[in-house]
């Protein structure tokens, strides 16, 4: 009988050890998945580095690269202006923001979506100071019957204004549209009391499929490498500090994120003068840093500094 047992308490310690083993071995793998140490950007090779100034691995995002500090080299020459690269996604793509304010817009003006459903939704109906969904619900990703943020859901039947200026008029009065691809976008709703890493989830949980966007509040915390700036509310508890390290931060200007409140139909989040994210009206006016993607198949030259930025190779 003690035979017996000795046998069986063997095997059973076999198993574990198998169990962990293979365990050890996904867990290896999986992080193995977002731990590169090169990434390719327009034909350069770019290091992946975790200290300092440069680009990063994005934490809660897989196989996505992302620039961070107070002055990485980042620049990219993109219609005849000064732009940044945000970030890399798994195919190559690649997300640029205007370096400068392109102009001071409401996010939706008031009555460009009326507050009685019948023309904006039933979703923008009691957003008397403009709503804050960016798309109608035919250009979300799975073309939901509803646009939901909380408790509020409805239907949006008539895009943001800013959607409209920037897939419009500024879209068709780039002379370097042809390099811009039709990307997911998240458009979620981002709670302030949230972790960056459930706010990445609720930002990604509708997407749109489009042009020309602007960056999600997650994108602006993403991009400092202070301490204690990992959140949106600890973002705000330690502005003075986190936007010495955030090449994102202008100075003396504010500016709009793509990103709703949560559980609001009419406030978003926009970033601060001071380097706050803060949250007001989509019928007021802040700064408008548009955002695109381009292919992954461009070529680059320069080294993306400032002197020297990378230049689209024809």
């Amino acid at each position: 009988m003690k035979s017996n047992n000795k046998k069986e308490i063997i095997i059973v310690i076999s198993i574990f050890v198998v169990v962990m083993i293979i365990f050890c071995a996904i867990v290896a793998f999986s992080l193995k998945k977002n731990t590169k140490t090169e990434v390719e950007i327009g034909g350069q090779t770019i290091d992946v580095i975790d200290k300092g100034d440069g680009l990063y691995s994005d934490k809660y995002i897989n196989d996505r690269y992302i620039y961070r500090g107070s002055n990485p080299n980042n620049y990219i020459t993109f219609n005849g202006e000064l732009w940044r690269i945000v970030s890399v996604d798994k195919d190559g793509n690649i997300q640029i923001m205007r370096n400068d304010i392109l102009d001071v817009k409401a996010f939706d003006s008031k009555g460009v979506r009326d507050v009685n459903g019948t023309d904006g939704g039933s979703y923008c109906e009691d957003a008397d100071d403009g709503c804050n969904a960016w798309s109608i619900n035919e250009n979300i990703v799975g073309e939901p019957k509803n646009f939901v943020n909380g408790d509020f859901s409805g239907e949006v039947k008539k895009d943001s204004e800013m959607f409209t200026y920037l897939n419009g008029e500024y879209l068709k009065s780039l002379k370097d549209s042809d390099y811009i691809i039709n990307h997911n976008w998240s458009i979620g709703g981002v709670a302030g009391d949230a972790s960056l890493k459930s706010q990445t989830y609720t930002e990604q949980m509708i997407e749109w499929n489009g042009k020309v966007g602007l960056i999600t509040a997650s994108d602006y915390i993403k991009a400092t490498t202070g301490n204690n700036c990992e959140s949106l509310d600890s973002m705000n508890l330690n502005y003075a500090s986190c936007k010495e390290k955030n090449w994102m931060f202008k100075e003396g200007t504010a500016w709009w994120t793509i990103s709703p409140m949560d559980n609001a139909s009419v406030q978003l989040w926009y970033i601060g003068e001071a380097g706050f994210i803060n949250n007001d009206s989509a019928s007021k006016e802040f700064g408008v840093r548009p955002v695109v993607y381009l292919s992954d198949d461009i070529l680059l030259t320069g080294d993306g500094t400032i002197d020297s930025p990378y230049i689209l190779k024809s």
